[in-house]
């Protein structure tokens, strides 16, 4: 009988134990829902979503921090952060709000896409209200439609039109116009804008917004402007090349992969966190080298060197080494043709990285190609 007893008490035992293991489980399943918005607790139908997450951003909710996945549905009081080479777009029906690098912002609310910038940088492409508050210097800037954006260093912000106008502190601002505010202070006189003044992540979200509607600015004169900034980034690595007296030895070597920008749809999940803000991994950096090395082992001391993933194979066919991913890109993580690719001098050799002995003055470009 005592035996019956005690097996009873420790079949009973088991079953709380299991039923407190799945209060447990549902619990946590519930709290990461709640966080994640997986079940949609306090969201809209009209909901604001992180598209095109590029780097490292996170989210912070409810005193939780963790990153931020494309797909991922925001809610009031929401806090973005992006941290350098890393942006996100927030998407909704009335348009798109895109967060530069080095970024704090914290989504407002709903009907109205309303954002307040804590710090950082913002291009706003609205088919409907717009705001954008800056509360430090306490200044709203809205627009019923329009395309401008709003870079806000500590104690002042600038903020350019491209389309449409822009209202805040009692003053309209039309497309191809811009001004700047400061703390405690009017604002600045309205001046014209010069694309030259705009930095590379505001020309390339100009040039997707030029795509749909009619901006200040044309896209071939933007385009225009990233062609002639890295002919002058060469040019001046060229001279330094000139100027340096104190080895014969010197190339240049970058590595970017600036084209999986333009088919964010086609790489693969989990990898746009691999893909800096502006497509470039590694600046146009000066290397010295020995006699007789080849562009892979170039490849190879720059990445140890600057802290890049780097992962390649010997190939016996060719007799050279295979390089199969960089920064964690790979082969076919953009497509059925994507991978890694090498140039000098501007000439796609037909052989590969390992068997090119390196000249004194090369300029060495690998690249992610979404097509060969």
């Amino acid at each position: 009988m005592e035996n019956v007893k005690k097996r009873k008490r420790k079949r009973i035992f088991n079953i709380i134990m299991i039923v407190v293991a799945a209060i447990i489980v549902i619990a946590a399943i519930m709290l990461a829902g709640n966080l994640q918005g997986w079940f949609g607790f306090g969201i809209g139908t009209d909901a604001v979503m992180a598209e095109n997450v590029i780097g490292s951003v996170s989210i912070q909710r409810g005193g939780v921090a963790y990153s931020l996945e494309d797909g991922m549905k925001l809610r009031e009081g929401d806090l973005i952060e992006t941290t350098n080479g890393s942006s996100v777009d927030l998407i909704l029906g009335g348009g798109t709000v895109s967060l530069g690098q080095n970024t704090e912002a914290l989504y407002v609310s709903g009907d109205e896409l309303a954002v307040e910038l804590m710090h950082g940088e913002i291009f706003v492409n609205a088919d409907s209200a717009f705001t954008i508050k800056l509360t430090e210097l306490k200044v709203d800037i809205s627009a019923l439609s329009g395309v401008f954006s709003v870079s806000a260093p500590a104690g002042s912000a600038n903020v350019y039109v491209y389309e449409n106008e822009i209202a805040a502190k009692g003053m309209k601002i039309s497309a191809g116009q811009g001004t700047s505010f400061y703390a405690d202070s009017q604002p600045s006189s309205v001046i014209n804008l010069s694309a030259a003044e705009l930095n590379d992540f505001i020309i390339r979200k100009a040039i997707a917004a030029g795509q749909a509607k009619p901006l200040c600015f044309t896209n071939e004169q933007l385009n225009q402007i990233l062609e002639e900034r890295e002919e002058a980034s060469k040019a001046a690595l060229g001279q330094q090349y000139s100027d340096d007296s104190s080895n014969d030895n010197v190339c240049s070597i970058i590595i970017r992969c600036d084209e999986i920008l333009e088919n964010m749809d086609d790489l693969k999940e989990g990898k746009n966190k691999y893909v800096p803000q502006d497509g470039t991994i590694l600046n146009a950096t000066s290397i010295e080298f020995e006699e007789g090395e080849t562009v892979f082992d170039i490849l190879v001391r720059v990445c140890e060197n600057a802290d890049i993933q780097l992962e390649y194979a010997w190939v016996p066919l060719y007799d050279s080494y295979y390089v199969e991913g960089i920064n964690n890109l790979y082969e076919f993580d953009c497509g059925k043709q994507s991978g890694w690719q090498y140039e000098v001098n501007g000439w796609s050799p037909n052989y590969g990285c390992s068997s090119y002995a390196v000249k004194s003055g090369d300029a060495i470009v690998w690249s992610y190609a979404c097509e060969y």
